[in-house]
């Protein structure tokens, strides 16, 4: 962790927990119709927000005077620390980061 940052307090993580299943609740209020808007807006802001942190990977790296990985390292190296050597099922866990 960073010198300047500080961990949240048991206090602010059970208030951002508290907060989170209020606007849950509230969303699951909404109608149908509603929800498939909902959904459609989340998937949009996934996208780009994907699309954001891989521009940032692209322009950040260099800019940084050291290079700390190339593009291969970014997008094509993978650390297994599952214990099994199976790269399908890897693909399979890293997928459920997107859930």
């Amino acid at each position: 962790m960073l010198a300047n940052q500080t961990a949240l307090t048991t206090e602010q993580q059970t208030g951002l927990g508290i907060g989170m299943c209020f606007l849950w609740a509230i969303q699951n209020l909404l109608r149908t119709d509603q929800q498939g808007w909902f959904n459609n807006m989340a998937a949009v802001y996934q996208l780009g927000a994907m699309l954001l942190v891989i521009i940032v990977l692209f322009v950040s790296c260099p800019l940084s005077g050291v290079p700390l990985a190339s593009a291969n390292d970014i997008f094509f190296t993978y650390y297994n620390q599952t214990g099994i050597d199976d790269f399908g099922y890897v693909i399979c866990i890293g997928l459920l980061t997107s859930t």
